[in-house]
């Protein structure tokens, strides 16, 4: 999620519908073509992402992860998995522990082959430890 803003807010699949709905029952004739036309997009988005959220990070990526999602989630690189993760600290912390909770599994567009590591080479940063509870 964008750290900077107040608001990061992407809409889910439910949230489409309830504006779908509130279109529906405005009566306009454009509205009502641009909801046939949000009705196969939705279609589209309930079958791919039912259960998910996009979100765009900080460094301008873009991807689509748990709902759950909040401002302030890290998206994570774990050594030798396929795919991202979705971390939320745990707001207790004993001194000198990183503990996080695993929000789920992450897609990142345009950084699943191997670009994301190649990143974290280029600024010279060390991998963390965190303990996943």
């Amino acid at each position: 999620m964008r750290a900077d803003e107040d608001n990061a807010y992407l809409p889910t699949v439910n949230d489409l519908q309830v504006l779908r709905r509130s279109w529906r029952e405005s009566g306009n004739q454009i509205v009502a073509t641009l909801q046939a036309e949000l009705g196969k997009f939705e279609r589209a988005l309930q079958y791919t992402c039912a259960g998910r959220r996009p979100f765009l990070l900080d460094n301008g990526y873009c991807g689509i992860t748990n709902e759950d999602v909040k401002p302030g989630d890290t998206v994570r690189i774990v050594p030798g998995a396929r795919a991202f993760f979705t971390f939320r600290k745990v707001d207790q912390q004993s001194s000198g522990e990183d503990r996080q909770i695993l929000i789920g599994e992450t897609h990142v567009s345009g950084a699943m082959g191997g670009e994301a590591s190649e990143y974290v080479k280029q600024l010279d940063r060390e991998w963390e430890n965190i303990c996943v509870v």
